[in-house]
């Protein structure tokens, strides 16, 4: 009996082994064709690109395009990119030589592909096509139950690319920001907004009707593109219950150089108990050059965390020669060794700069 249970245990271990090595074949064998697949639709790109881009119409110009665009998904990769490097009417010259191979309802088809890569290419090619049609299939795409936030903010961008209404609040009722905490990459939505126009962006900060974290992207954007005219927004915004929110409106005033009529909230940030606004607020004091806080950023150069003094001490360079005899002087106060490091480590930068 026991030999008869060491039989099985054999052949059962040579029938796994037998079934690994045929299982990691056909891996292989799966990644060569893989890689083969994606070489020849890579040399199929390059090819296809320069027939449009370096050779005029011709009589066999419909004949080499219908070989070339055999695979939508090398049509939509071609399109994406070239788009990059062309514009007006070169780029619309180029589309209408594919107009003839039913580009449009093919890449609406690659947009139900099954792979998420493929997906996002046939949204982003859509993008060049402003039609009915086109937006249709982008927001059917957009409002699907399981699509992924960073595909939702692609085919919102390619919705507004095709030319759809730039209604923020319609493209974001479709992202469910109440219960998706990690939408950091929506940023690209409010950047393709306010490249639209940034007062929809403006408008929507200041109704305050989402989260603090969408917000905060917000107003990010708004401070990255220096909007100006969002000021006011971003000062009520540094004033928030929110520490994600102050510290984010904060920043973006000190990008934007503009210095608001009442600066008390920067005085406050100064102790705020979240050590990212504090640190925020002595930055943004030395981008504007206020330096009637001179000596509540020198306090701060003794700070507990250390991006709050680095900024600080940073400030205090912006401030020319009296900062730069302030960090000198707390350098060498042995009886405060933090600042005293900090501020010898901020001379040795300047020093090497």
């Amino acid at each position: 009996m026991f030999q008869a249970e060491l039989t099985l245990l054999w052949y059962g271990s040579i029938v796994m082994a037998l079934f690994s090595i045929v299982f990691m074949l056909a891996l292989i064998l799966s990644r060569i064709a893989n890689n083969r697949s994606t070489l020849e639709r890579e040399e199929r790109r390059k090819q296809l690109v320069e027939h449009l881009l370096l050779r005029k119409r011709s009589e066999d110009d419909a004949s080499v395009l219908a070989d070339l665009t055999r695979s939508i998904v090398v049509v939509a990769q071609t399109i994406v990119e070239t788009s990059t490097m062309v514009r007006g009417a070169a780029m619309t010259e180029f589309l209408d030589r594919l107009a003839g191979f039913d580009i449009k309802r093919r890449l609406i088809k690659l947009l139900n592909s099954s792979n998420p890569r493929f997906r996002v290419l046939a949204a982003e090619a859509l993008g060049h096509f402003p039609d009915e049609q086109a937006r249709g299939a982008l927001w059917n795409a957009l409002s699907r139950p399981k699509t992924m936030t960073g595909h939702r903010v692609i085919f919102s961008q390619a919705l507004l690319s095709a030319g759809e209404d730039p209604d923020l609040g319609k493209l974001l009722d479709q992202f469910g920001l109440e219960q998706d905490k990690t939408s950091t990459d929506m940023a690209g939505l409010f950047e393709a907004i306010v490249r639209i126009d940034p007062h929809i962006l403006i408008d929507r900060a200041e109704i305050a009707c989402d989260p603090p974290y969408v917000r905060a992207m917000m107003l990010k954007t708004l401070g990255n593109f220096a909007i100006t005219d969002s000021i006011d927004v971003l000062v009520r915004d540094a004033q928030h219950s929110s520490s994600q929110l102050r510290a984010t409106a904060i920043d973006a005033i000190g990008l934007l150089g503009v210095t608001p009529d009442d600066t008390s909230f920067l005085e406050t940030a100064l102790e705020d108990p979240a050590a990212e606004v504090r640190a925020e607020a002595a930055e943004a004091i030395g981008l504007l050059d206020l330096q009637e806080f001179t000596q509540a950023i020198t306090k701060l150069v003794s700070d507990n965390d250390w991006d709050v003094r680095f900024r600080a001490s940073k400030t205090l360079l912006i401030f020319g020669h009296n900062g730069h005899q302030i960090l000198q002087r707390l350098s060498d106060d042995e009886t405060n060794p933090i600042a005293a490091r900090t501020a010898a480590l901020t001379l040795d930068e300047e020093a090497f700069a």
